[in-house]
């Protein structure tokens, strides 16, 4: 895992408008797994009446971002806090807070706040801001600092309303604010039933999350991890089972007792240029057969075992 010395260097490509010409700008950001592409919630801290859990709720960038549950308001704003601790703002530099944020419906008030991490919790630069249900970056830059500030954090204060709140793509850097280049997945993810799932049912509906740029979806299955691996639409090998559909699920026919399948789903993208992102190869194990006499079972290929 990545810990929190870890600075995550990221170039970005910013366009001066009127003058039709681009330079890249480097920055550091100082704080690890600000994407949650972890998978987890570490190195971040919770507090308060509240649920934090990394998820994949339609992340602004990557696989994961972070969904906050609060059942009710607090009696103070900052009695639900999600904050980064363990940072050092250097004397004579000044820093930039930034994070995507959405709440469930309505609007929804947050602060972000660069703090002294220990009583009286100096804020430098901390902002208010009101939250829609639609993804969007805010950001607070601290003034100019005239000593070091240690320990410091950085901290998302949010009991303002009973809600759910989303954050994702977290960033804390020196100097003034530069626009993220985000990153979305065009491949197809979260499979159902879950990769490697054993047991299931043969009339079971396949499912997933699509890739960001998807307009279609090819659909291979087989008994050959090879074989839909390595096929595609030119070179179906037998196992391109569903071509061009819209929808995410798809129902497959005649599964057998107790064998196992791979599939693969390709993101196809609209026209014109219709790129075909190959997907992950996942598995699944249909149920065994059991006879309705003792424990025997029948395997797909009709010998029997006894448990």
């Amino acid at each position: 895992m990545k810990t929190q010395s870890i600075l995550l260097k990221v170039a970005l490509l910013i366009c001066l408008v009127g003058f039709g010409s681009a330079f890249a700008q480097e920055y550091e950001n100082i704080l690890s797994n600000g994407g949650f592409e972890d998978g987890v919630l570490d190195p971040w801290v919770t507090y308060g009446n509240a649920t934090f859990e990394v998820v994949t709720d339609d992340p602004i960038e990557g696989d994961y971002c972070v969904r906050a549950d609060l059942p009710q308001a607090g009696a103070n704003f900052w009695d639900v806090f999600f904050k980064f601790p363990g940072l050092v703002f250097e004397s004579g530099k000044h820093y930039t807070f930034a994070a995507f944020l959405k709440c469930d419906s309505g609007e929804q008030q947050i602060m972000l706040k660069p703090e002294l991490d220990q009583s009286p919790n100096t804020g430098y630069g901390a902002t208010e801001f009101t939250m829609t249900d639609e993804w969007q970056e805010y950001f607070v830059t601290t003034p100019v600092l005239a000593g070091n500030v240690n320990p410091a954090d950085v901290v998302f204060l949010m009991a303002y309303d009973a809600g759910t709140i989303w954050i994702d793509n977290i960033r804390f850097f020196e100097g003034d604010y530069v626009p993220p280049v985000i990153e979305h997945n065009p491949i197809a993810k979260n499979p159902s039933p879950e990769d490697g799932a054993d047991d299931v049912a043969r009339d079971v509906a396949l499912g997933w999350a699509a890739g960001h740029y998807a307009a279609t979806h090819d659909v291979y299955l087989g008994t050959d991890f090879d074989t839909v691996a390595l096929a595609t639409r030119s070179d179906p090998l037998g196992v391109l089972v569903s071509q061009g559909q819209t929808g995410t699920t798809y129902v497959p026919a005649n599964l057998l007792f107790g064998q196992t399948y791979y599939w693969r789903i390709d993101e196809v993208n609209a026209a014109p240029d219709n790129t075909v992102y190959t997907g992950d190869v996942w598995s699944l194990t249909t149920e065994p057969y059991y006879y309705p006499l003792g424990n025997i079972k029948a395997t797909a290929s009709g010998s029997l075992n006894a448990d």
